[in-house]
């Protein structure tokens, strides 16, 4: 079974001062490292979801979280709404751990599920039903949190390098630009 990834790239940054998405590890935006995580696992196709027009230079389809407000669920609502398969998987473009060996066990369980490690379930890495779209929405404009639309999926064990979140400056890695 194929499935689609999207990179989740919409997120206002507030702690890092800046757009993460178009911060340069290694000379790679953080949202095109992410997506070439995920097109070398084996999603296909592999697209952004974010609102910022940068998005669009660099070098994958975007689709457009139009809501009003910020929060994550939009941006997955969004992309399930667009999508044609059954099912999608979803990465924020901040886990700069994050390798295609990963993503591949997830993808293994052609089934919906969660990533989990030591300090628990990360949301917004996730294979997700496209009927989730309206809890995505509905949750979203409640302000909840993500957690909320994935507590009652499988969670599958991943190695907690994997899920670090780069969300200060402090937090990139030394190549970044």
């Amino acid at each position: 079974m194929v499935i689609p990834g999207f990179v989740l790239a919409g997120g206002e940054s507030k702690r890092m001062g800046r757009n993460k998405a178009l911060i340069r590890i290694n000379g790679v935006a953080m949202a095109s490292r992410a997506a070439s995580v995920l097109h070398d696992a084996g999603c296909r196709p592999v697209a952004l979801v974010g609102r910022q027009p940068q998005l669009d230079g660099l070098g994958w389809p975007v689709h457009r979280d139009c809501a009003p407000g910020h929060h994550p669920l939009f941006g997955i609502a969004a992309a399930l709404q667009a999508c044609t398969s059954e099912l999608a998987l979803f990465t924020p473009c901040d886990l700069v751990g994050l390798k295609p060996a990963h993503i591949a066990l997830l993808l293994q369980q052609e089934s919906p599920c969660v990533a989990e490690g030591s300090n628990g379930r990360h949301p917004l890495l996730a294979v997700l039903p496209t009927s989730a779209i309206s809890a995505a929405r509905e949750l979203a404009k409640a302000g909840a949190p993500a957690h909320k639309l994935v507590e009652h999926l499988p969670a599958l064990r991943l190695p907690d390098s994997a899920l670090v979140d780069v969300n200060r400056p402090l937090d990139l890695p030394l190549t970044s630009e």
